[in-house]
């Protein structure tokens, strides 16, 4: 064990500095970017207050090495674990670089809700001065000592709000996990109009990838670090390492550095960097046992402090300082996606039903219309994702995207009828998606609450959906669907497409539909995106702007003459979250190999007053999607291209728009295979409940 272990070096930094006349990026520690590069812009909405990334913290650093005539700022991340004290990288604080280094942090600036130098004056960012740090002193002694790379700063008094400070928790030895590295990269700028430059490092991003990991040593991995192939860059370094699992934000790392042909982290763990040990150094009460270069040396580890906490719920034995625990990232204020999920499950009646009493309100949207509502609201989501490619050249209905969103609400129906192992892991994956890539559910549900109530009133006018429903649907015996139209798909086609051609039970009044069934699964399989992807939810913020926009004069959806409740914006947030469950719903399922297909057990219905007429036969998840897609088919084709005559503009508007221009331009590495969907399936990381915790 190191002379150093136990031992870490504090100093307290100046309160005032030069103005910065520019922005640079430390060179001593190598960063690697991967292709693809999927990081993308931080959404404004997750890091002004409440927001879930309202503590990340952006730092701008100067040096005792540095010229008083270098009035350059040094760029790095943190991440707030109370509203004083954050965590960041060591090297951030302490500079190791040849020849000499610039030494010890003199002044650093935090700011949390920042968006460049002009976002300074917004109500939205808060400036404070980091006032002392704490860091390892085996960092101190050596820049080998990498594992040790982690570093503590006290700002001189605390952030207000809603700050959502992240909880930390031991490294685990190994894992595979969504892990995700979030801060401010010195390759990304934005444009500062006031001075007619471009800021580096300006504005956030994230980054989450499925991660198999292990901490233990070997030559690729002496030190026992967490390693990653999450693309980061000079800038980040100090953000943390989150894992998507459980109910919340868990930290389990500070990425710090790139070796080889990963990024890196330092860990977290009474055997590692103990943090509750090392925060007791801001108490001032431990013995000082030397000096390092002007450098306090402090005992710390010989106090009696506990290991880490896994829950982190204090800085150590009589500390009245506590981590708050932060809730599932959901962008809609919070909830989890198990509660979300439940939600929408309760919204998943029987045609017919009426008004869902599971939930605590009332609404046209839900009842016997919510199954087709939310496949309309998928259909627009679908245009706004799919772009301006996604439309047809003869019509206003993009390629595939309405059939999409019908197979999507039929295979949300179908897993809530679902049960056993597989069902499980299809459900974490849904977990996995959602928590990923889910957008502001609350801003798009305002916004779109409007149409997609002009849309049920349309449909009860125009239709006889809810009458054919009022009682169960008869399905016939299984006969051949007609040859599917010829369409080249635009991707792979799956076991799940190959399956659900096959022969399948027609409904007695729907022949019509019966007969487009093939082209229904080809298109909705071949052509349209996954609502929940990497870059989706920028397009998804904005979703509110058009379909709220005053509708063509040859649509029949009359936005304007519609009045809508509070109950009714409540049941647009349960339509809008069925629409992406369900469209993740069928991510999740078209990944499946055809023999774990034919394995899920499908429950029966849970409204037992109704014979379905369909004799003993057991369904399959194959008839609960094609029996909905018949049922919602037809009401949800007619309608949706008068929805999207609104959405059609916005769309095209999107190829003008461009994403944040780059400062620099970094070489990308090709990502190795990693393990597969099945891979994952067989060797346990995904099946029963423990792996709710995964993601």
């Amino acid at each position: 064990m190191s002379t150093h272990a136990g031992v870490a070096g504090t100093w307290t930094l100046d309160s005032k500095a030069p103005r910065p006349e520019r922005f640079a990026t430390t060179d001593s520690t190598p960063e690697s970017l991967f292709e693809p590069d999927n990081r993308i812009p931080v959404d404004s909405h997750d890091f002004v207050e409440g927001g879930k990334y309202r503590s990340i913290v952006k730092l701008q650093i100067r040096y005792e090495g540095q010229s008083p005539e270098d009035s350059r700022y040094y760029m790095g991340t943190g991440w707030l674990i109370s509203p004083d004290i954050l965590v960041t990288a060591g090297h951030n604080v302490f500079h190791w670089s040849s020849p000499k280094g610039m030494g010890r942090a003199v002044h650093i600036k935090c700011y949390i809700g920042y968006q460049g130098e002009n976002s300074l004056n917004s109500r939205d960012v808060q400036s404070r001065i980091g006032k002392s740090v704490v860091v390892p002193a085996e960092w101190l002694a050596s820049k080998e000592n990498r594992h040790r790379d982690v570093a503590f700063i006290r700002v001189d008094h605390p952030f207000s709000g809603n700050l959502r400070p992240f909880s930390y928790k031991p490294t685990p030895k190994s894992g595979n996990e969504l892990l995700g590295v979030v801060g401010y990269p010195g390759d990304r700028a934005l444009g500062d109009v006031g001075r007619g430059k471009q800021e580096p490092g300006a504005h956030m991003y994230e980054e989450f990838d499925s991660t198999a990991y292990s901490l233990q040593a070997g030559n690729s991995n002496p030190l026992s670090m967490l390693q990653y192939q999450i693309s980061t860059f000079a800038g980040q370094d100090g953000s943390p390492v989150i894992s998507r699992s459980g109910r919340g934000l868990n930290v389990i790392g500070t990425h710090v550095h790139a070796a080889g042909d990963k990024n890196q982290a330092t860990t977290i763990g009474s055997d590692s960097n103990d943090y509750d040990s090392l925060l007791k150094v801001f108490s001032g009460s431990l013995p000082v046992i030397g000096d390092h270069q002007g450098i306090q040396l402090v005992k710390h580890k010989d106090t009696g402090a506990s290991a880490v906490s896994s829950s982190n719920e204090g800085f150590g034995p009589g500390s009245n300082r506590r981590a708050f625990q932060s809730p599932m990232p959901d962008d809609d204020g919070g909830e989890g996606f198990l509660d979300a999920f439940k939600t929408v499950a309760n919204s998943v009646s029987q045609p017919g039903q009426g008004v869902n009493r599971a939930l605590p309100f009332a609404s046209p949207l839900l009842g016997p219309l919510a199954a087709p509502i939310a496949a309309v609201a998928g259909t627009a989501l679908g245009a706004i994702i799919n772009g301006p490619g996604s439309f047809s050249d003869e019509g206003d209905v993009p390629k595939g995207v309405t059939e999409r969103a019908i197979l999507a609400e039929s295979a949300l129906q179908a897993v809530v009828r679902s049960d056993g192992k597989i069902s499980r892991m299809i459900l974490s994956d849904i977990q996995k998606t959602y928590a990923a890539h889910a957008p502001n559910i609350q801003a798009i549900a305002a916004n779109i609450a409007p149409s997609l109530k002009a849309t049920a009133l349309e449909m009860t006018n125009r239709t006889d959906y809810i009458q054919k429903n009022q009682s169960a649907r008869r399905a016939l015996e299984p006969r051949p669907l007609p040859d599917v139209d010829e369409v080249e798909p635009a991707f792979g086609q799956s076991d799940l497409h190959d399956l659900l051609l096959q022969p399948a039970r027609p409904l007695e009044d729907e022949p019509g539909v019966f007969d487009h069934l093939s082209s229904l699964i080809s298109k909705g399989l071949g052509f349209a995106k996954p609502l929940l992807k990497q870059g989706a939810r920028e397009a998804l913020h904005a979703v509110g702007k058009v379909v709220n926009a005053e509708s063509e004069s040859s649509s029949s959806v009359d936005n304007n003459s519609t009045t809508v409740t509070p109950e009714d914006i409540k049941a647009a947030e349960v339509i809008v979250k069925r629409a992406l469950i369900g469209d993740a719903a069928l991510t999740a399922i078209s990944k499946l190999p055809a023999y774990e297909l034919v394995r899920i057990n499908i429950l029966p219905p849970p409204f037992t007053s109704r014979a379905t007429n369909d004799g003993d036969h057991q369904e399959s998840i194959f008839d609960v999607i094609m029996k909905s897609a018949q049922v919602i088919g037809k009401v949800v084709t007619d309608v949706a291209p008068d929805v999207l005559k609104a959405v059609r503009p916005f769309v095209a508007s999107l190829s003008e728009s461009s994403a944040p221009p780059a400062a620099a331009e970094a070489p990308l590495r090709k990502k190795p295979n990693t393990s597969s969907f099945l891979d994952m399936v067989n060797n346990g990381t995904l099946g029963g409940q423990a792996s709710f915790n995964r993601f």
